[in-house]
């Protein structure tokens, strides 16, 4: 008996993966992923009222590409290999479980990049390694193969973290993250949910504009006396 190839192309299944997802979010997912390195970097540290002091985020969009970039510790390159840029966890891996993350969006990165464009370059580095990823358009035509090449680099002399910069972009991408109200309110949500991590020292800036926190306000109702 014969077998038909009933397997979804890689251009479809990334298109099905990406079509949902709210563009702000996808943004917001790989901030999510700054902070998460600094619960790895900072885990076996002793708790301060400042844990996030002297680490940042540069996130610069403009119609022509996306960057985000960090000094939050990197990827570990087994971390890359295994799962990284996996849609998806697989089930046996139990890396970051003794930590608390975020996880907020659950997009991934990959789908991020994606959901932004066709071509990236992520670079990352740790204390120990450090490694580059190029996404080529090419890659989405192609069904040869679905892994990604992984190339070590040697570290420099900067901080260790990662840079994801996104290249060409989707139309509708490109229409948002060039328009100056999306920018307006991308400041405006990262001001609001990130509070209580900027107020405890972390730095995230956007096209040049330090985020400062909102203040933190509690309310409640007060209990009458009968």
């Amino acid at each position: 008996m014969s077998v038909i190839n009933a397997s979804p192309t890689k251009n479809f299944f990334v298109d099905m993966l990406t079509r949902d997802i709210d563009l702000k979010d996808a943004i917001l997912d790989l901030l999510d992923n700054c902070i998460d390195g600094i619960q790895r970097t900072t885990r076996d540290q002793i708790p301060s009222e400042t844990p996030y002091s002297g680490f940042w985020a540069n996130i610069e969009v403009s119609e022509a590409s996306f960057l985000i970039e960090d000094n939050c510790g990197g990827i570990p390159l087994d971390v890359a290999e295994r799962y990284a840029f996996r849609s998806g966890k697989p089930i046996d891996i139990d890396d970051d479980d003794d930590i608390f993350t975020i996880g907020t969006y659950g997009i991934g990165m990959k789908r991020a990049i994606f959901k932004m464009g066709r071509s990236a370059e992520v670079y990352s580095q740790t204390a120990e390694d450090g490694f580059k990823v190029i996404i080529q358009p090419d890659w989405l035509i192609s069904d040869d193969s679905w892994g990604l090449p992984v190339e070590s680099v040697e570290r420099s002399a900067d901080e260790a973290g990662t840079s994801i910069e996104i290249l060409e972009l989707r139309d509708e991408a490109a229409r948002q993250l060039g328009d100056e109200s999306f920018q307006r309110s991308l400041i405006s949500e990262i001001e609001g949910l990130y509070s209580y991590i900027l107020a405890k020292g972390f730095e995230i800036t956007v096209n040049g504009e330090g985020i400062a926190p909102r203040p933190i306000a509690f309310q409640w109702e007060g209990v009458k006396k009968l």
